[in-house]
């Protein structure tokens, strides 16, 4: 909902009430967020992607909320800077992308956007600081142009720039932006939008062809822990497309962030939800297996929640294709904290299911912690901390089957971690926590939930 980074950061106050309002704002997010984090190819080793967009990806760490900026409507955001190399990790610190994973790269010095002279300007982005691009030929064959129909729970809705009405700004980030929208005639239906600059560089493209792609694969209830994707269109005056998609309400980055400023949580229940919610990624993770991918970009801002805790993957634009025998056949950018020992090696070896599992465990770990546990601000840093790392399960993860998993996802070698996704359900036995979270613990998500999202969970 990587989606973006490739993240949901609730704003309530001076909410545009249509299309039409000027004021613009870029905010930070999920999916999706899909904040500007860094991606790497995997022909230059496969490093930083995500990043999401459900929504909810962002600059810098922790996506540093700008409270003073305005938010923004669908139609009046401009396009968006596609400020490369600018690509946040989930420590909060920035990489380079596209560059090798062994070498460490000449920063790049990237165009500085003017900051608002005062709190109730909105930031904005002028158009002389955009470079030209080069519309992309044949835009009908890639999706509709300017009006798509898509289909909310049964409903057939008709959706353009002007009939929907924003209700938040995810996130912001160099793949693009994911916005909450409402439709203006029917308010209670309530979606995400992914917009994506239409950039003719080919990596850029491929990226976003990539997870256009995927969206149409997967549809509307192709898997339980996959964020739905309703349909696309052209956005011809700002030359983006746009991905239309299920609203979750916020990312486990964010959810993680939120609890752990909480002074009493009841004994087991991290535990409980850290079950559930490596269920739901092997699930994901299992029904992108069976039809031929990996993500490829598995970390806490590509995974969304919602209310009833539940949890979804999102940002599918990092999906690459594998072999039978898990392997991928290519690669797209990925986020290189979460690069697993294997893909940093000298050379690195080729990225399968089980560097997906490696971050998997990388992410739990997060969540239980509150902190990426081996974060680096430049890509050789990361890499030699990677490589130098000796995985440790958190003290305050205490059941067993979860230690045993979290330290198998985390094994240094890849034929030691999980062979398959059946297998991580086996050692959790995680069946029994697939769909629904005892009582306590849905109250304690539902807290969490609405702390930080500007959707009310209902009791």
């Amino acid at each position: 909902m990587e989606y973006p980074k490739d993240g949901p950061v609730p704003v309530e106050e001076d909410i545009p009430e249509s299309i039409s309002d000027e004021n613009i704002g870029v905010h930070d997010q999920d999916t999706k967020e899909i904040g500007a984090e860094q991606h790497y190819s995997d022909a230059a080793c496969l490093l930083l992607a995500l990043v999401d967009t459900a929504q909810p990806v962002t600059p810098s760490a922790n996506n540093v909320e700008h409270d003073d900026m305005q938010l923004a409507l669908l139609g009046d955001v401009p396009p968006l800077v596609d400020i490369q190399n600018v690509q946040p990790t989930e420590s909060g610190q920035d990489h380079s992308s596209m560059v090798s994973a062994v070498k460490p790269s000449t920063p790049s010095v990237y165009k500085q956007l003017p900051r608002p002279r005062n709190k109730n300007n909105a930031l904005k982005i002028c158009c002389d600081e955009i470079e030209p691009q080069t519309p992309l030929q044949e835009t009908s064959a890639e999706a509709p142009i300017g009006s798509v129909k898509i289909v909310v729970c049964g409903k057939i809705i008709p959706v353009s720039t002007n009939t929907l009405k924003l209700i938040k700004v995810f996130g912001s980030g160099c793949s693009g932006s994911v916005l909450g929208v409402t439709h203006k005639t029917d308010p209670d239906v309530k979606i995400a939008v992914k917009r994506m600059v239409r950039d003719p560089r080919p990596e850029k493209a491929s990226m976003r062809l990539n997870e256009l792609k995927m969206a149409r694969q997967i549809g509307v209830s192709g898997c339980l822990h996959i964020i739905d994707y309703y349909d696309a269109m052209i956005c011809d005056q700002n030359n983006e497309l746009c991905i239309f998609m299920e609203l979750m309400n916020t990312t486990i980055k964010e959810f993680y962030e939120c609890f752990h400023q909480m002074k009493e949580i009841p004994p087991g229940t991290i535990d409980r939800f850290l079950c559930h919610l490596s269920h739901a990624i092997a699930s994901a993770l299992e029904f992108l297996a069976n039809l031929g991918y990996l993500h490829g970009d598995v970390k806490p801002s590509n995974v969304l929640i919602n209310n009833g805790a539940v949890i979804k993957l999102c940002d599918l634009g990092t999906c690459c294709e594998i072999d039978e025998n898990g392997t991928a056949k290519g690669s797209f950018g990925s986020t290189s904290a979460y690069y697993s020992p294997e893909l940093v090696d000298i050379p690195p070896k080729p990225r399968t299911i089980q560097g997906d599992m490696w971050a998997m465990g990388i992410t739990l770990v997060e969540v239980a912690d509150g902190k990426h546990p081996c974060p680096k601000s430049q890509e050789y840093e990361q890499f030699s901390a990677i490589q130098l790392w000796e995985p440790k399960v958190p003290e305050t993860i205490r059941l067993p089957p979860l230690r045993k998993l979290i330290s198998c996802l985390l094994s240094r070698e890849p034929k030691q971690r999980p062979q398959s996704y059946a297998e991580i359900h086996h050692m959790l036995n995680t069946q029994n926590l697939a769909n629904k979270l005892p009582d306590d613990d849905l109250t304690f998500v539902n807290r969490v939930i609405n702390m930080k999202s500007s959707y009310p969970t209902t009791s």
